[in-house]
């Protein structure tokens, strides 16, 4: 199961039926906020449940995605979970700090309808890779 962590509810449309319309046949939860997804990452470890992985995007109210990757390394929630931003930003310094925070790795949002098929395919592909050892 992923968690997608998304406050935008066209974004969060967008991704779960190009999801379906893949093949691939994961389920996704969604969190709307950093608090939420802190919250749902936390009721998952204690069910020793963890998400196989979880896409954050940095944009989010209550809580920021830097913020929520502080969190999840501070109080070693599901370390086994892939860490992987989606965010809009393209910037060199958040792309930086992302990974400095334990982000496995930053996808950039693409501004063009089609590429989110290319941008799917790379995201799948990083989770089936790269799993971490539980």
């Amino acid at each position: 199961m992923i968690l997608l962590v998304e406050d935008n509810p066209g974004d969060v449309v967008l991704f779960t039926e190009m999801l379906r319309g893949s093949g691939w046949s994961v389920e996704v939860d969604v969190a709307q906020d950093g608090e939420e997804a802190l919250s749902k990452l936390r009721q998952a470890a204690s069910a020793n449940a963890c998400y196989e992985a979880m896409i954050l995007d940095l944009n989010l109210p209550k809580l920021g995605g830097f913020e929520v990757l502080e969190q999840i390394r501070a109080d070693a929630v599901c370390p086994a979970m892939m860490r992987l931003v989606l965010s809009s930003s393209a910037l060199e310094a958040d792309q930086s700090r992302a990974r400095a925070l334990g982000a496995d790795e930053y996808f950039v949002k693409p501004s063009e309808f089609l590429a989110y098929d290319t941008l799917l395919q790379s995201i799948r592909t990083t989770i089936q890779a790269g799993r971490k050892p539980s």
